[in-house]
């Protein structure tokens, strides 16, 4: 028995070609293993993409996506921070990320600096002037990020207080710091 055999190819243009029913049948078997072999390979191209990127460190072993939570989490604090400390205004999300990096880059560059040239008074304050350090460091950050806005170094020292608090609540519930 033959039929007329009218399937697109693989560049999508139809042929009618007379073929018997067992040929119909290896034609088709041998595409389909063709889109299956084409479909592992990239899974696995894709695969092998993923196991490179869980094994490149961002940011101090992070990868990227746990960075943006980070992010992302230390944003939202920033704004209930703002919702409950007079003084202290934070225009937006946008603001509050941007203010969350600055923030990070200031801890990270500035806050040791200040630390060392500090440490005779934080030592005589047993620790305390840490708190200090930490509320300059907060005011200093919101100073780089337009849309935020400390207006006293007192909503600086309890905002960065409460920031300070939630931040050990995260931590204490996640594992993980925020």
């Amino acid at each position: 028995m033959t039929e007329i055999f009218n399937r697109r190819n693989s560049t999508g243009l139809f042929s009618g070609v007379t073929v018997d029913e067992n040929s119909q049948v290896r034609v088709f078997l041998l595409r389909a293993k063709t889109r299956v072999e084409k479909r592992l390979v990239f899974l696995q191209k894709v695969t092998q993409i993923l196991e490179a990127r869980d094994s490149t460190p961002f940011l101090g072993n992070k990868n990227m996506l746990e960075f943006l939570a980070h992010l992302i989490v230390t944003a939202a604090l920033l704004l209930i921070v703002a919702n409950f400390v007079k003084g202290i205004t934070i225009n937006g999300w946008g603001s509050a990320i941007l203010l969350a990096l600055v923030l990070g880059l200031v801890n990270a560059f500035i806050r040791p600096i200040m630390t060392i040239l500090t440490l005779p008074i934080t030592i005589l304050t047993l620790g305390l002037f840490l708190l200090v350090v930490n509320a300059l460091m907060f005011w200093l950050a919101s100073a780089f990020v337009p849309g935020t806005q400390v207006q006293k170094f007192s909503s600086a020292f309890w905002g960065s207080l409460l920031f300070s608090v939630l931040n050990l609540l995260i931590y204490l519930l996640t594992g993980q710091r925020a």
